[in-house]
């Protein structure tokens, strides 16, 4: 029947236990990382390329994984989609490595104040702060735990995968984060998760008592009075970010970015952020919420403004003041 959805599912349990053994991790593995032309791969091939594995024993394992995890054809065998994000997650390092960083400067500049910016890394964040202001969000719940001294001000966190670490310096680190975490925001500020796909509640926040004290609200303790959440109906995916950041999906906002040469794909931090994480906000009414958001780059400015649903009420390009 047309439309129907042919649907082929195992428990949890279930695929976790075909995965539980080195030599299906290694045909995963080994599959996952062969140039395109050499797969589907052969029996023999397969196994020849895992090492010394007993031919019945290697066919014992290969045979748990052929259905769900591994596609058998008549030219051998390839992995299918669960095998391969099986394998994207071994080979990230997400779910076998935890490299940690200890608080390092870098050479970035906070998009705050202009003064030197300082990062740690643990169970794939980036923690970005600043030693000299109050950063976005005052101070961040894991700072004594990572012995952050607690007058840095919190910047944010930025996800990066374990094999993000590997032959960068820690300023190459924070440029890999930030790309990588705004692709994820950008997928986010559609509603769709960028994890799993699903879909995303999301909500709006204002402190009503906000007034700006070296940086930083002393009722919220943010930068910003209008702050937006989302967290997924599937998956354990959540962020909380300024509001400014959930508005990459208006056409107004990318129209104007990209007229300046602001790159939503391969952004350059220091330009992006002081656009994006440097704006002007004012909240027109709190009830229901109407706020402004004033963007502006190389003189020229954009306000939008937006009602407690993220519908752009009204965008206007003016000079900026």
């Amino acid at each position: 029947m047309d439309g129907e959805l042919n649907e082929t599912t195992l428990s949890p349990d279930e695929a976790f236990a075909a995965l539980g053994h080195d030599i299906r991790v290694q045909i995963l593995k080994t599959l996952a990382t062969a140039d395109r032309d050499d797969r589907p791969m052969s029996f023999s091939d397969l196994r020849e390329r895992i090492g010394t594995v007993d031919s019945a024993k290697f066919n014992y394992h290969l045979d748990t994984l052929v259905g769900h995890f591994v596609e058998r054809t008549d030219d051998g065998y390839d992995l299918r989609r669960a095998g391969g994000r099986v394998s994207e997650a071994i080979l990230s390092g997400a779910v076998t490595d935890d490299p940690v960083l200890e608080l390092t400067r870098i050479g970035e500049a906070c998009h705050h104040c202009g003064r030197q910016m300082a990062l740690t890394y643990r169970q794939e964040r980036v923690a970005t702060y600043c030693a000299e202001c109050g950063g976005t969000f005052g101070t961040s719940t894991r700072q004594e735990a990572e012995n952050v001294p607690e007058e840095y001000g919190f910047l944010g966190y930025l996800r990066l995968p374990p094999a993000g670490m590997a032959d960068r310096t820690p300023t190459e680190v924070h440029e890999a984060a930030h790309t990588w975490s705004l692709s994820e925001r950008l997928l986010a500020a559609t509603g769709t998760c960028p994890r799993c796909s699903a879909t995303l509640d999301e909500w709006l926040t204002v402190c009503e008592d906000h007034q700006l004290g070296d940086g930083e609200c002393d009722e919220c303790t943010n930068r910003f009075a209008v702050m937006h959440s989302a967290s997924c109906t599937n998956c354990i995916f959540d962020q909380r970010v300024a509001c400014g950041s959930a508005l990459l999906d208006t056409t107004e906002l990318q129209s104007f970015l990209t007229a300046h040469d602001v790159n939503l794909v391969s952004p350059e931090y220091e330009r992006f952020s002081s656009v994006m994480l440097n704006y002007e906000e004012t909240v027109v009414e709190t009830d229901p919420l109407e706020a402004r958001l004033t963007f502006s780059v190389d003189g020229d400015a954009l306000s939008l403004t937006v009602d407690e649903e993220l519908t752009v009420l009204d965008a206007e390009r003016h000079d900026a003041r």
